[in-house]
């Protein structure tokens, strides 16, 4: 949580923050598996897509920061919404 946590730290938005926390919390127990290895993740690399995310922010290109870490949110949701599929049991 540390890491996405630091990534909107200074928006400004207390709701914004609020609502990451909730959300980080609510869905953790879907994203254990994947922590886990119990998850078939494809040839996605979360560290790179991590590094990609982190170099943008720190360039100050918020664009592009926005865009990654948008990105990086939606295949980790399409990864948890295929693993609960009843075709993927």
């Amino acid at each position: 949580m540390g890491y996405h946590s630091a990534l909107i730290a200074k928006c400004g938005s207390r709701r914004l923050i609020n609502l990451s926390d909730q959300l980080h919390v609510e869905t953790q127990r879907y994203r254990l598996p994947a922590l886990a290895g119990k998850m078939p993740t494809g040839t996605r690399d979360v560290a790179f897509e991590h590094r990609q995310i982190m170099d943008a922010a720190l360039a100050r290109d918020a664009d592009t920061a926005q865009a990654l870490l948008a990105a990086h949110y939606r295949r980790t949701a399409e990864l948890i919404e295929a693993q609960m599929s009843p075709r993927s049991g």
